[in-house]
């Protein structure tokens, strides 16, 4: 496994902890629930998220990151994929916040929690 692949096992393994967190903080989930859910979960996203532009968001999103600027970004891009972002039964929403931290590059927190409501992502 190279150095880029061990990156993206990170990347998918934090934003899974990110989301996780942020959820739990949001009041929408308990994190135990949170966490059986995540490990029962076996179904794969259909969506390759490796694939898709994300430069709308990480053109308009760059630090200090004000929400002004990043949300409505990243809500128009997850809004595309809503049906797959927000269906927790796959690893779809936690593979599209990681490819989407990975392509910015950005850290947990900047998207969910901040720019997300609840358990949903749009």
């Amino acid at each position: 496994m190279g150095a880029r692949s061990s990156s993206l096992l990170v990347l998918l393994f934090l934003a899974a902890a990110g989301y996780a967190a942020a959820a739990a903080a949001a009041g929408g989930l308990d994190p135990g629930q949170f966490g059986r859910r995540l490990l029962q979960s076996s179904q794969s996203c259909s969506t390759d998220f490796s694939k898709v532009d994300y430069s709308s968001v990480t053109r308009v999103c760059k630090a200090p990151f004000p929400t002004s600027a990043c949300c409505p970004a990243f809500t128009s891009l997850a809004c595309k994929y809503k049906s797959q972002v927000n269906d927790f039964s796959t690893t779809c929403p936690i593979n599209f916040i990681a490819y989407l931290n990975f392509a910015g590059p950005y850290q947990d927190g900047v998207f969910v929690g901040r720019c997300t409501k609840g358990t949903s992502l749009c």
